[in-house]
């Protein structure tokens, strides 16, 4: 990048890729502003990498008399399965009773709370089950089932910037912020990328949705006044071969009280989170007493017991929560989230919040936003389908009779209608180009390149794909040199 003379000047700056900062651009970009977003790493790198992957009202934070926050999340979650179910569906819970766990009258009753809250039509009613298919130990025959949501954190990230762009918005990746200076009417914002080139952009107002860095951001702003105190929290998980064939997760509780989801993943495995660890700073490692926690939680359960060795994969992220006040007390630091708008100053930080209520999320910001720029169209996101919405399209294998049903099946849950932008002119398998391992072609590496800006092959392996849970080491070297040639020659053109 080559500093410009004349900087563009864009209504809104978004500083963070994370989900809360799409969303923000998405639907400023809907209603007509013009929008720039940047993101020192890849889109969803951080926290939005390393969630339980669940759109859902949080039934233990009944426990916490979190009422009005589950309800709106809970509101939030019948929004999205309705205008984005490529990216989120009804998903099974069973809560297994047993030795231990919540007297179960005190279960019933939050579960008939949760139904309540919901007012659902897209999510069936929780109910009594009888455990009787061999998955679990004998000790536990009775258990509950609830539904909630489920989703690719990821893709639903990438998915919101698409839609952004589609609308508009710039979308800068590996691009950080070094320096944001205001000038009376305008924002000054000097941008880097990795190779030390140096850009400047002019905005009218500037949103900083950097999630565990946002303090980090208002120091950097010299606006360490206005920063809320966030307690960092690093949730780990781990990924083993399945432990069951149903499609169906496990909400289980474990020997110290908390909660472990034990949840169907990427059709060979099971997804096992999450840990709760106060941290200084970000953190992106699962630890080895992390690991063992998970396996022993799920020993405890399951006839299959889970060691550190069955893990092929572990990952963590880092929530930011707004500190209670009591010293950083992770069980009484808030999940919801808080919007501050700075005196004096056409800067709104977003603090703490949830995969879940990001679309309320950027609703509330650029409403606020008016009072900056001028008037803006109500916000749509409620009823606007998220790109890629399958509405009125038929099944892919009926489109393309050729490609194998699993395929179709991963296509349609991470692209929807866009699948059609990979598969178009193909004919047979051979079509998509050089294959890269288990159902990983060329023609849907090209797409993720040139339209969902992934630059590396983690980008598109572990976070666009998750096809790095199947590709040999061998296979994924060969797609991270095709990248750096694509790179190389789109960076020369």
């Amino acid at each position: 990048m080559e500093l410009q003379k004349t900087p563009p000047l864009f209504d809104v700056a978004v500083i963070g890729g994370g989900i809360n900062g799409v969303a923000v651009a998405r639907n400023a970009a809907l209603r007509g502003l013009r929008v720039f977003l940047c993101e020192k790493n890849d889109l969803a790198s951080g926290t939005s990498f390393g969630s339980p992957k669940l759109i859902h009202g949080g039934l233990r934070y009944l426990e916490q008399n979190a009422f009005w926050m589950v309800r709106k999340s809970l509101k939030e979650r019948e929004i999205l399965a309705r205008t984005a179910p490529h990216m989120v569906e009804p998903m099974g819970f069973i809560i297994p009773h047993g030795k231990g766990s919540r007297p179960r009258w005190l279960v019933r009753a939050g579960l008939f709370i949760y139904d309540h809250l919901a007012r659902t039509k897209l999510f069936p009613k929780s109910k009594s089950v009888s455990l009787d298919d061999g998955v679990l130990k004998p000790q536990f025959k009775k258990a509950f089932r609830y539904t909630d949501g489920w989703t690719d954190d990821c893709r639903l990230t990438v998915l919101n910037a698409v839609d952004a762009a589609d609308h508009g918005a710039e979308i800068a990746t590996r691009t950080a912020c070094i320096s944001a200076t205001y000038h009376g009417n305008y924002w000054e914002v000097t941008l880097s990328n990795p190779e030390g080139h140096t850009r400047v952009i002019h905005a009218k107002t500037l949103v900083n949705a950097a999630g565990p860095w946002a303090e980090k951001l208002m120091r950097q702003l010299g606006l360490a006044e206005y920063t809320k105190k966030l307690t960092l929290v690093k949730v780990s998980h781990i990924v083993v071969p399945k432990l069951f064939d149903h499609e169906d997760s496990y909400l289980l509780q474990h020997t110290d009280g908390r909660v472990i989801f034990a949840i169907p993943y990427q059709e060979k495995f099971t997804l096992i989170g999450t840990t709760d660890t106060p941290v200084s700073k970000p953190v992106s490692k699962a630890s080895e007493k992390e690991i063992e926690y998970l396996c022993d939680a799920a020993s405890r359960y399951f006839k299959s017991s889970v060691s550190p060795d069955d893990v092929v994969w572990s990952f963590s992220g880092v929530r930011p929560l707004i500190e209670s006040g009591d010293g950083g007390n992770v069980s009484k630091a808030s999940r919801d989230f808080e919007i501050e708008a700075v005196a004096n100053l056409p800067l709104i930080s977003i603090w703490g919040g949830k995969l879940t209520t990001h679309r309320l999320v950027g609703e509330k910001v650029v409403d606020m936003l008016a009072k900056y720029v001028g008037h803006i169209p109500q916000s749509t996101t409620h009823k606007k389908n998220l790109v890629g919405h399958p509405e009125k399209m038929g099944a892919l294998t009926d489109l393309y009779p050729w490609l194998p049903k699993k395929m179709a099946q991963r296509f349609m849950h991470a692209y929807g209608s866009r699948s059609r932008m990979i598969l178009e002119g193909a004919h047979c398998l051979e079509d998509l180009g050089t294959h890269f391992g288990a159902d990983l072609y060329e023609a849907e590496v090209n797409y993720l390149f040139e339209y969902e800006f992934a630059q590396t092959g983690d980008d598109i392996l572990w976070r666009r794909s998750k096809q790095g849970l199947y590709v040999s080491k061998t296979e994924q070297a060969e797609l991270k040199s095709y990248i750096r040639k694509k790179a190389e020659e789109r960076d020369s053109s």
